[in-house]
């Protein structure tokens, strides 16, 4: 059984690169479960292992999406999710991605939640009534008391981790 199956969301997905554009979640624990395979879970799509790589996938299009009354998070990112240039090649570049205009309301843990991911920004995201945070997120911190320039101790692990934004929280 996987993790997601444990409790309804509105939209689940083992792949990001859908359009998502003006939809409702309502109820339920999670409004958007994402949760992304190295490759694709189903031995029939063997064939695609080296091809298709949904943790580190694009999000097609993510525009005026909204959650309300949820248990859980409006937008779950579980566990991992770092698009690249190219999603197969865990050395490829950072492929920045901006999830546009989500509201949450009245959500009983955090508008967004996310485990481990690289360049994801949400811009201009309205959260009301959360019962926790607004935003949760699991982040490396800078290395402290060593002098790396701006590099985050996961630079020289070559390990990925989320950058700070450049829009506003």
């Amino acid at each position: 059984m996987l993790e997601s199956d444990q409790e309804p969301a509105g939209f689940w997905t083992a792949a990001p690169n859908n359009v998502w554009r003006d939809n409702v979640a309502v109820t339920g624990s999670d409004g958007w479960y994402f949760q992304l395979p190295g490759t694709p879970i189903s031995q029939n799509m063997d064939v695609y292992k080296n091809t298709i790589c949904p943790v580190g996938d694009r999000i097609g299009e993510w525009k005026r999406n909204r959650c309300h009354h949820l248990a859980g998070s409006c937008i779950r990112i579980y566990l991992v999710w770092f698009p690249r240039k190219e999603p197969c090649k865990s050395d490829s570049a950072e492929n920045p991605q901006i999830l546009f205009n989500t509201t949450c309301w009245n959500v009983g843990k955090a508008c967004y939640n996310a485990m481990k991911m690289g360049s994801v920004h949400n811009h201009h995201m309205t959260s009301v009534e959360s019962k926790s945070q607004d935003i949760f997120i699991v982040k490396f911190k800078k290395a402290a008391g060593v002098t790396h320039g701006n590099k985050y101790e996961t630079d020289w692990m070559n390990l990925p981790h989320i950058k700070e934004s450049t829009g506003s929280s």
